[in-house]
């Protein structure tokens, strides 16, 4: 999750950081963009997360209420507006994401046009919001908030709104820095063997600045698409993973649940094949269709320059 974050604030500085500084891009269409590439199946799956608990196939939680569905249908439930999460629960990160590529057009132009010195005041500010969370731990000492509900207040909103931005100044920085096979190789390595250490010796899991440090190695090493980097990242089954990995991610939870009124336990490999299944068919019936409808739309919408006939 927090590798998803660095990543999709480094791509979308690759897509659109040279539109914003050039006031080529509009807010506006940049919105829709966005909308279509992760509305559709957000809807998709909320929807069919709601009639799975009809059936009875899913259990429905306490925080599953005509309010908390209103929030998930608006893409604003992890804005704040309740405590813990809803529905079809790994969307809370789309509703995270979704408030950061708000924020976006609003600082990428100064970032892209920032010198060395102020991107590196940048960096280390973000690190420090990142390793020590400031608001959340005001909330927690002022008695407002437990420290455990994880909405409360935005606290999660704004954690990993600062792990997005890490991936936005990354870009600002590799866009500057010439690449070397040698220096990404290392990179890349060395995230990896950190991400592992990582995981192999924190028993509460992966926090975040341990997840931000690796994957700004990561992405780092993989920008040079050349050896270690493309070996691990660049073969078929990565790509195809990649390719379906946002349908994957907001199915699979709700598909190993549905499936435990089948096969208790389902095995591991089964549980993978049936998700990576269901995902695939989610992202080119649903997924794809659906954004280019309505990216399409949006084309046919705008004004078209009048034809001049010659004489």
């Amino acid at each position: 999750m927090i590798v998803f974050f660095v990543l999709s604030g480094y791509i979308l500085s690759l897509t659109y950081a040279d539109r914003f500084r050039d006031e080529s891009a509009g807010y506006r269409n940049f919105v829709i963009a966005r909308l279509a590439r992760v509305y559709p199946l957000h809807l998709f799956t909320l929807f069919a997360f709601a009639f799975l608990v009809w059936l009875g196939y899913l259990e429905k939680m306490p925080t599953d209420n005509a309010y908390t569905f209103i929030l998930n249908v608006l893409l604003i439930q992890s804005w704040g507006f309740t405590d813990l999460v809803s529905w079809n629960q790994p969307s809370w990160s789309i509703s995270t994401e979704f408030f950061a590529y708000l924020m976006f057009p609003l600082f990428i132009a100064r970032l892209t046009k920032a010198t060395f010195v102020f991107l590196a005041a940048v960096a280390t500010a973000l690190a420090c919001l990142i390793y020590f969370p400031i608001y959340d731990l005001s909330l927690k000492y002022a008695g407002i908030t437990d420290g455990v509900r994880q909405f409360q207040f935005g606290s999660s909103l704004l954690s990993f709104f600062w792990v997005f931005a890490a991936g936005c100044t990354l870009y600002s920085f590799a866009r500057r820095i010439r690449s070397n096979a040698l220096i990404s190789d290392l990179s890349t390595f060395a995230g990896l063997l950190f991400l592992v250490v990582s995981c192999l010796t924190t028993q509460s899991g992966l926090s975040l600045w341990q997840g931000t440090i690796a994957s700004v190695l990561i992405i780092f090493g993989i920008r040079n698409d050349t050896g270690i980097s493309a070996m691990v990242f660049a073969n078929p089954i990565i790509h195809f993973i990649g390719r379906v990995s946002f349908a994957l991610y907001l199915c699979a939870s709700s598909v190993e649940w549905t499936a435990r009124h089948y096969v208790n336990p389902l095995p591991l490999w089964a549980n993978l094949a049936l998700s990576l299944g269901v995902a695939t068919a989610l992202h080119y019936l649903v997924e794809v269709p659906a954004r280019n409808a309505i990216r399409g739309a949006t084309v046919a919408r705008k004004p078209q320059a009048p034809v001049i006939q010659s004489a």
